[in-house]
């Protein structure tokens, strides 16, 4: 069985450059990042994830300490360079395989965990924030030359426009600062 996920929420991309050796995706994959990004830009994004993996994804670590969220039944890998305690609440996330499509690209082999840990805790259901790292699982894998990026639930904000609305003002002033797009 699979866990098919309809995302309706607000992106913060985070720029990369594309590998010289990518690999094979749908035409519409490929591009420059600036075509990602905007106040204007919708994209519709279906994220796919096996039903076992979506329970490897579960925190085995961190929260508030009085039992929530409830732990899985499983012992937690163990801490590495790459596998550490982060934030305030000290989740620890896993990513996972998954395969994406956005606007008809299809990615397969992307890695996907739940995003951040205020965030995490604040959100319900699958109203979750998740980070998409491209080429975790698939060398060279990008999106328009993105190779990470952040899907933010927003919420505790019900507009879901004051981030990107307050990065756009941000870039206006001058300062370096995330690009966005909607989901």
């Amino acid at each position: 069985m699979r866990y098919v996920l309809c995302l309706s929420l607000t992106l913060a991309l985070a720029a990369g450059l594309a590998s010289a050796a990518a690999p094979a995706v749908t035409a519409s994959a490929k591009g420059k990042p600036a075509e990602v990004y905007g106040l204007t830009k919708v994209w519709t994004m279906h994220l796919t994830v096996q039903s076992k993996d979506f329970d490897t994804m579960a925190p085995t670590r961190g929260g508030f300490g009085f039992g929530w969220p409830p732990r899985p039944a499983v012992k937690p890998a163990p801490l590495t360079e790459n596998r550490k305690l982060r934030g305030g609440f000290g989740f620890d996330f896993e990513y996972v395989k998954a395969d994406l499509s956005i606007d008809g690209a299809k990615l397969n082999g992307v890695g996907v965990r739940y995003k951040g840990s205020g965030g995490y805790a604040t959100a319900t259901g699958l109203k979750k924030p998740f980070r998409i790292d491209f080429d975790r699982f698939t060398d060279g894998l990008n999106f328009k030359g993105v190779r990470k990026l952040n899907l933010n639930s927003h919420a505790i904000d019900p507009s879901a426009a004051r981030e990107s609305l307050a990065y756009a003002l941000y870039r206006e002033a001058g300062l370096a600062t995330s690009r966005t797009a909607y989901a």
